[in-house]
């Protein structure tokens, strides 16, 4: 469930295609995990949550993200990892085994891109919460201004 007010980080693209602001920032070396070129941090992220079991609904609340936007990263890592939907095979499925079979020092590279990710969306919640914070504590004090204002007008009639 997304928090009010709160809105999808991510662009959204037509199936197989990369968001443009994304396309500028493609690893052209060995890339991380495991070696496979072209993924961004996102799609390692989601890559990360599938392999773990996730669905595309989970992991939209998990990264604050449409699950529309889920499913097209999705097939943008199948598409990229070559793991297309054979007979009597599941993309998901080679996907999670493609993850699980990393090396560690990927792992930690993931770790960390994860933890930024995380630190990221924590500020923009933050920044959020202090926005409705402040915005309740001007309507309180307009409530007590105008709460005040009525016991004067009332005290002067009496």
């Amino acid at each position: 469930m997304r928090p009010a007010g709160m809105t999808d980080q991510t662009p959204s693209c037509e199936a197989g295609q990369a968001p443009a602001a994304k396309q500028k920032t493609r690893r052209s070396s060995g890339g991380r995990p495991g070696g496979h070129t072209g993924l961004t941090p996102r799609e390692i992220q989601v890559w990360k949550l599938l392999a773990e079991g996730y669905s595309n609904t989970a992991i939209a609340e998990r990264l604050v993200m449409h699950r529309k936007s889920v499913e097209n990263y999705a097939h943008l890592i199948f598409q990229k990892l070559g793991v297309g939907q054979d007979e009597g095979t599941n993309p998901r499925t080679k996907a999670a085994l493609m993850y699980h079979r990393i090396d560690p020092a990927a792992s930690v590279f993931t770790a960390l891109l994860e933890a930024a990710s995380e630190l990221r969306d924590a500020r923009l919640r933050l920044r959020q919460a202090e926005e409705a914070y402040a915005a309740a504590q001007r309507e309180l004090e307009e409530y007590i201004s105008a709460a005040d204002e009525a016991d004067l007008n009332a005290s002067v009639k009496a």
